[in-house]
């Protein structure tokens, strides 16, 4: 029963970080309208994926 529960809260918060992602997501493709500097975009991108991975 305990391990199902934690399976369960488990499959959760990965769907909580995915909405996080999509929220982060959006807001970093605001950020990255408004500032059009080159080095901000590479330095966002290179930080996101050591994140996700």
């Amino acid at each position: 029963m305990r391990k199902k529960y934690c399976n369960i809260e488990a499959q959760f918060t990965r769907l909580q970080v995915a909405q996080l992602i999509m929220v982060y997501h959006e807001k970093f493709n605001i950020l990255l309208k408004t500032i059009h500097a080159g080095k901000y975009h590479r330095k966002a991108i290179n930080s996101v994926t050591t994140f996700i991975s």
